[in-house]
């Protein structure tokens, strides 16, 4: 009888290990104790809050953009709460500030790999960047994230903030086909 061996192509051995990276990065970032940074001063995330950052280097290098043209961001949606992309998965995190110190108290995001082999690599690493800042420095519209050595792990700059929509439940019969007067 003849075995027959099957041998995975080099591309899916390498989705494989990225996907390792993030899911062993995102465990690891959910069991960061919250509280990690001193509780902020009066004031001190008023420079963030509100705000939405596009990614514009990683590491001092490129950022990949998806076929659509969409790059990671990041945005402060309360004093105390951060949300973004990578742009393949959605991301949430609580955040703290002290002086020119930031803490997340642990991204959790959803685990998919889109995008060209360069955009799947910079999904593990734009999340472990974030894991590793420490803290922030706000010049203009640039937002830079340092890790505790001072090495800057990310630069952003500043873009449009659209509030959140609150979700509004459906009306009328669940149901009733829904129909699309447009067509």
């Amino acid at each position: 009888m003849e075995t027959r061996h099957f041998r995975l192509p080099r591309w899916a051995v390498a989705v494989a290990a990225v996907g390792l990276v993030a899911v062993i990065s995102a465990v690891g970032w959910s069991m960061r104790a919250y509280g990690t940074v001193p509780a902020e001063p009066a004031g001190g995330s008023a420079a963030l809050a509100g705000t939405r950052w596009t990614l514009t280097s990683i590491g001092g290098g490129p950022v990949f953009a998806t076929a659509d043209g969409d790059v990671p961001f990041v945005q402060f949606d309360s004093a105390t709460s951060a949300s973004g992309g990578d742009p393949c998965n959605l991301m949430q995190s609580g955040y703290a500030i002290a002086g020119d110190r930031i803490g997340f108290t642990g991204w959790r995001s959803t685990e998919m790999a889109c995008g060209s082999r360069d955009v799947v690599v910079q999904q593990g690493r734009y999340g472990l960047a974030l894991g590793a800042a420490a803290s922030f420095r706000v010049t203009g519209n640039t937002l830079d994230l340092l890790d505790a050595s001072g090495t800057v792990v990310l630069s952003f700059t500043r873009a449009a903030f659209v509030e959140p929509v609150e979700d509004v439940p459906p009306t009328g019969d669940p149901d009733e086909p829904v129909s699309n007067p447009g067509r």
